[in-house]
């Protein structure tokens, strides 16, 4: 069964490898490249750090060797990206900007300071703005940029046009799913997602890859590659 894996590198080949371990063949196909920018980051302020994206992580981790303070992360794949990095006090949220709020709000006795959200030029919510109005005191450092892609390789377009189709493809941002829905009519090749299954890590995610018409459009049940790919094995073992 052929997975085609939408997400940024590295990514994308973590998430290919756990695929190759269920006996799934990934087509990894980014449809954005990450762009870590080098400069200096003022922590004079700071005591906790907020990251929305493993890139944020390895962004910070890129352009400063602090690793004593406590970290927010947007959810379980994020929390675990800052772990292997090297931090000790990784606190996880439920998957989305709405939900880190929440978290980091009811902890906020836990840093008497500034946080620091390390964030991409593109995000979805705006983080710093939903703390302010918590009377949380938070600021923004761009530490990286995802660049769309122009175009699906000639690989991936035959691929996607082969007989028998392609059978999943996973997205792990609505941004992902939206820019994938772009390439894909720009190679003509929006019909044959009929014959494919999505796989979406949030409702967020399905709601913009939603707008094509798909076989079927499955959310993971909760907000991690391990579950979206316990999920897709499921599914395929249901309908076999």
């Amino acid at each position: 069964m052929r997975v085609l894996i939408t997400r940024a590198v590295p990514d994308a080949e973590q998430f290919a490898a756990l695929c190759r371990d269920q006996g799934l063949t990934p087509i990894i196909s980014p449809v954005m490249e990450i762009d870590i920018q080098s400069r200096a980051v003022d922590l004079s302020d700071i005591d906790a750090l907020a990251f929305t994206s493993a890139n944020g992580v390895r962004a910070f981790v890129h352009n400063s060797d602090r690793r004593d303070l406590l970290v927010f992360a947007v959810g379980p794949v994020t929390g675990k990206v800052a772990r292997e990095a090297g931090f000790q006090h990784v606190r996880e949220a439920g998957g989305d900007v709405h939900r880190l709020r929440d978290h980091i709000v009811s902890e906020r006795t836990s840093f008497s300071q500034t946080l620091l959200h390390v964030a991409g030029m593109d995000r979805a919510g705006d983080l710093v703005q939903l703390l302010k109005h918590e009377n949380i005191s938070a600021r923004r450092e761009t530490l990286y940029a995802a660049n769309a892609v122009s175009t699906l390789s000639d690989d991936v377009i035959a691929q996607l046009r082969a007989d028998p189709p392609v059978e999943w493809a996973t997205f792990f941002s609505p941004r992902t799913a939206a820019l994938f829905l772009e390439l894909a009519a720009k190679a003509g090749v929006s019909e044959e997602l009929k014959k494919m299954r999505a796989a979406c890590l949030s409702d967020a995610v399905a709601a913009r890859a939603g707008s094509a018409n798909w076989h079927a459009l499955h959310v993971a049940p909760d907000y991690s590659a391990t579950s979206l790919l316990q999920m897709i094995l499921h599914s395929n073992a249901g309908s076999a």
